[in-house]
């Protein structure tokens, strides 16, 4: 048994390299969205975000255009899918190097993602330790590319979407963990001058890159603050009231209180750029998109027993602590870490509707939007579910073991094996490629390169250009069908 033990995270390093190459052929089975060529070439209505990436044109000429503060969400997904489909084409044809290109794009997103919540879950950044191994096993299951995806999915079946949602999200971990761990460990923020660069880099980053993350930082940064706020005045205990905001003032942490404000401050300046976002028209009343928010919970909740059946592991977990292990310092931290994301999650969940209205997502609350509560839910049960394995010592524990090992067997029996949904747009994109007219009818009963069926052949002028890029067809083609 303790050889077992000790060979444990092999084990572990296995699943997690199976799952990692499951889940790149799961999309490579995806058809693209389409948006895709749009942001990629980019289009003449995406062409503006690329040459102002801060906004000043909203600023000083009160422009609007698509997108005014997501500069970087278009600039990554436009240099990749410039370059990497062609890195590919040494080993495939052109038409398959994009599908792996954006499989390839998707599992490195999903990886990071995987490697930061394990991160902060272990606190341990080495990969091979055993820490970090168990805590990226808890986890790695909720990563759902089929199965649940639709409802609790962080890698969109979009690569579109992928880009800028999930990949959003990766700098703002790495930029929140270095306060996370002080929080945490209540130790000084002392950090190097490198690491303070690097925070600076993230927070511009962070703050014109993808819908959600401007909201986000604003949120935390002031919990933060009023967090380290209420520690110092429950010390101060003397001296009148506006004395005692004072001194607890002073000894806040300069540095910190300086990067949170640099931060939030781009981040609202971020936010205003959104409200000249071109693509933000046809909006409904705000008391509209609040009322349409109960139908988005019910769907996630009750269309699938995927979120159901995370929150039920997460209400044993609790429990469990809270029966054999609540004295305890670390079980304290953790259960007032996990309130702060409670509320955290609520706070996210009301801003929503301010963000405006898609008529695509009619609901307001989905698997993209509420990504940041998706990612805090995963977390603490990632967390939990550690904790109550390396430090909780109590009689059936055994069956605990069963239980975690049976809610990671339906979740990843539930990511089951995607048909290739790929195959009908493939062909199509060959008979475009092998055409020799201009504009080429279409036979084929999918979606090629869009989100609808092109009966327009002008309306394919975008993608007809991608194609050209890619190597797929010899001159840009326009293509319909009927």
């Amino acid at each position: 048994m303790n050889l077992f033990k000790n060979k444990l995270h092999y084990v572990f390093a296995a699943l997690l390299l199976l799952d990692i190459a499951y889940s790149f052929h799961q999309h490579t089975q995806v058809e693209l969205d389409g948006d895709m060529a749009s942001v990629a070439l980019p289009s003449p209505s995406y062409q503006k975000v690329l040459e102002d990436p801060f906004g000043l044109s909203v600023l000083f000429n009160h422009e609007k255009y698509a997108a005014p503060n997501r500069f970087f969400a278009h600039f990554s997904m436009s240099a990749y899918f410039k370059t990497v489909p062609s890195l590919f084409q040494s080993i495939s044809t052109p038409i398959d190097s994009v599908y792996l290109a954006a499989a390839a794009g998707k599992t490195v997103i999903q990886a990071a993602l995987i490697y930061l919540l394990a991160l902060y879950i272990s606190r341990q950044g080495k990969p091979t330790g055993k820490k970090w191994l168990l805590a990226a096993v808890l986890i790695t299951p909720l990563f759902q590319t089929a199965g649940y995806n639709g409802l609790m999915g962080i890698i969109d079946k979009s690569v579109d979407y992928t880009f800028f949602y999930a990949l959003s999200m990766i700098p703002l971990l790495l930029f929140f963990y270095p306060f996370f761990t002080s929080l945490y460990s209540e130790k000084p923020f002392d950090k190097s001058w490198a690491l303070k660069l690097s925070l600076l880099f993230l927070a511009v980053v962070m703050a014109f890159n993808g819908p959600l993350v401007p909201g986000v930082v604003i949120i935390t940064c002031t919990m933060i603050v009023v967090h380290l706020f209420l520690i110092q005045y429950r010390k101060s205990i003397t001296g009148s009231f506006v004395q005692r905001i004072i001194k607890s003032i002073i000894p806040l942490n300069g540095t910190m209180l300086a990067l949170l404000f640099f931060v939030g401050m781009l981040c609202l300046y971020s936010l205003y750029l959104g409200t000249h976002n071109l693509e933000n028209n046809g909006s409904i009343p705000l008391l509209d998109r609040y009322a349409r928010m109960p139908f988005g919970l019910l769907e996630i909740f009750t269309q699938k027993i995927g979120m159901p059946l995370l929150l039920i592991a997460l209400a044993v977990n609790f429990l469990i602590i809270h029966k054999y292990h609540r004295q305890e310092t670390e079980a304290i931290k953790m259960m007032r870490l996990f309130k702060g994301l409670l509320l955290f999650s609520i706070l996210y969940i009301l801003i929503l509707p301010l963000g405006g209205y898609r008529a695509y997502r009619p609901d307001i609350l989905r698997r993209d939007t509420i990504q940041p509560v998706l990612l805090c839910l995963f977390f603490m049960f990632g967390y939990s579910t550690y904790y109550i394995i390396q430090q909780v010592v109590f009689a059936p524990k055994k069956f605990y073991y069963g239980f975690v090992t049976l809610i990671l067997l339906i979740f990843t029996i539930a990511d089951a094996p995607i048909d290739a949904d790929n195959a009908c747009e493939k062909k199509a994109l060959q008979a475009i490629a092998d055409s020799p007219l201009d504009v080429v009818e279409v036979n084929a009963d999918c979606k090629v390169m869009a989100w609808d069926k092109i009966t327009d052949p002008k309306h394919s002028r975008v993608n007809g250009e991608m194609l050209y890029l890619w190597g797929i067809t010899d001159r840009p083609k326009l293509y319909y069908q009927k």
